[in-house]
């Protein structure tokens, strides 16, 4: 054991096959199958609601945009019906109470194209957040970069 004369070299080899794992190999597989299939349902999750949140910007989009245009078409009538009632009373027709109450009313209605104008607005920043497109219009990154 002890004898230094010897010179050479020396290689080993081995083996290692496994004879019983207690299905060690088939539990981690399947657990990572089980994980894989949960981060499956996570990602449909999320699309599914960042396409509803989508519709439902383009939905309100439409809709304030209908409103608005029905509300300008409103103010445009009772401004016609306005210088009518102007005409009406030029001409000794009508008292002036009646043009008093259609100014009014275009006012009145005025105010409320405005409420309209302002919920159509809100309705397309609220989709332009969601895009993501909200801080490359307003934010100058160039500005703070520097």
């Amino acid at each position: 054991m002890n004898v230094s004369s010897g010179s050479g070299l020396y290689v080993g080899l081995g083996l290692q096959i496994p004879v019983w794992d207690g299905f060690k190999r088939i539990r981690n597989v399947s657990r990572q199958k089980a994980v894989l299939k949960q981060i499956g349902a996570e990602k449909t999750l999320k699309e599914n609601g960042l396409e509803e949140k989508w519709i439902s910007s383009l939905s309100s989009i439409q809709d304030a945009s209908v409103a608005l245009k029905n509300s300008q078409t409103l103010e445009n009538l009772a401004r016609l019906k306005a210088n009518q009632n102007d005409v009406r009373y030029q001409s000794g027709d009508a008292p002036l109470t009646v043009v008093l109450e259609s100014r009014k009313e275009v006012l009145t209605i005025r105010k409320e194209t405005l409420r309209r104008g302002l919920d159509y607005d809100r309705a397309v920043l609220q989709l332009r957040e969601n895009s993501g497109d909200l801080g490359h219009t307003y934010v100058d990154e160039n500005s703070w970069q520097k």
